[in-house]
């Protein structure tokens, strides 16, 4: 009899952890820099891979529903780091059964890309900052609670005798950003 008890909680939180997404990475993500280095004062390019797990999707940043949690990335840093010009990917219009009109989603493996602007009066050697991707996943019948996924990136600061290393070239090359 304890036996049996034991295996019926062990399978009820198996339940109640894959019903509410705890534990469960359903989007990764991965950072670009542009460049390996940069100088005071410069804009560096950042892209971010999303990898969505199979059979999820997560919404856009414009979903077509109020009610739906839009993605967003945010860039922390104690660096004075700022950022613009944030592209997130063409989003894919699906119909869901939980939904009477189309909802804007991207899934599978996208890329969001930015600007990042190197503070001109930095005198450190190198600069942190944390990427921070905020976004709610569903699948066809249902939507799990809002999640985020973080990641700490870092650039060293070049002197202005030094060359840049440019990077990621490939990465880079589908964006005008």
């Amino acid at each position: 009899m304890k036996k049996m008890l034991i295996s019926v909680f062990v399978l009820a939180c198996n339940f109640i952890f894959a019903q509410f997404g705890i534990d469960q990475k359903l989007v990764e993500i991965e950072p670009f820099l542009s460049q390996s280095n940069a100088y005071p004062g410069s804009t560096v390019k950042l892209a971010v891979k999303l990898s969505i797990a199979d059979t999820w999707h997560i919404n856009s940043d414009k979903p077509n529903d109020e009610f739906l949690i839009p993605s967003e990335l945010l860039v922390e840093s104690e660096n004075e780091i700022t950022v613009d010009n944030i592209t997130y990917p063409e989003a894919k219009n699906i119909t869901l059964s939980f939904s009477e009109q189309p909802v804007s989603v991207f899934e599978g493996e996208e890329y969001i890309y930015a600007n990042i602007i190197i503070p001109a009066a930095t005198d450190k050697d190198t600069l942190s900052f944390k990427v921070v991707f905020h976004y709610q996943a569903c699948n066809n019948e249902s939507c799990m609670p809002p999640s985020s996924v973080e990641t700490d990136v870092s650039i060293k600061i070049a002197d202005l005798s030094e060359g840049i290393n440019v990077t990621h070239g490939k990465i880079f090359a589908a964006v005008t950003a």
